[in-house]
């Protein structure tokens, strides 16, 4: 009889969102609950919604390697 998998376990996540003024990245840990937002304005003419994307994915790839305090 095989042994069943282990479940690998979830990862931090985070996906765009908006609080009604603000655009956001918003950063989950692996149970899925709220962590923190990255607040940015996304205008047509500044490169913010990259860069504060650049900024969530390094925290997140930081803590699902593991490199936290």
């Amino acid at each position: 009889m095989a042994k069943p998998k282990k479940k690998q376990p979830q990862q931090y996540s985070y996906s765009r969102g908006r609080d009604g003024v603000d655009d956001s990245w918003d950063i989950y840990d692996p149970y899925g609950k709220f962590v923190v937002s990255i607040l940015f304005w996304d205008e047509p003419d500044t490169n913010e919604a990259a860069e504060s994307e650049a900024r969530a994915k390094l925290i997140v790839d930081t803590l699902n390697a593991g490199y936290w305090w």
